[in-house]
């Protein structure tokens, strides 16, 4: 998925915001749009209908790892301004792409398999203060 891509870019060090522009965000603002991909990414991941058959569970995982790499690639996008740790932000970014790996892996398995996706994607984000994402990786482990 383009998460993963992104990852191995290593955008991190990145700036800019929603109009294209260049200049850095302050970590506050950084905080509030981060927030807001995964307040967007909440909304998507609960809309989403719980499989009845585990025939199901393929579709809701690939549905909800796009999800995943939507939020993912837009927190990359904000780049990682001064006031916000990099290292912990990396961290969130890694995890997301482990969840995004885990319900790839469900979503190309004809059963579905098992879908082991732990809390740490959303401990990663309460290091990071980020409210709204810590909710977002609730929203994406629910088991069908």
């Amino acid at each position: 998925m383009a998460l993963t891509a992104l990852l191995a870019l290593g955008p991190l060090a990145g700036c800019g915001d929603d109009e294209g522009s260049t200049t850095e965000l302050d970590a506050e603002t950084w905080a509030a749009r981060a927030d807001r991909f995964c307040t967007d990414g909440v909304q998507e991941a609960t809309a989403l209908p719980l499989p009845q058959k585990a025939k199901d569970v393929p579709a809701d995982a690939d549905a909800r790892a796009a999800i995943i790499a939507t939020v993912g690639d837009g927190i990359i996008t904000l780049g990682s301004p001064e006031g916000v740790d990099a290292e912990a932000l990396g961290i969130y970014i890694a995890e997301l792409a482990a969840d995004n790996a885990e319900l790839t892996q469900a979503a190309d398995s004809p059963a579905g398999g098992p879908i082991l996706i732990d809390e740490s994607a959303g401990q990663a984000a309460n290091e990071l203060g980020l409210e709204g994402c810590a909710a977002f990786s609730n929203a994406i482990a629910r088991t069908p």
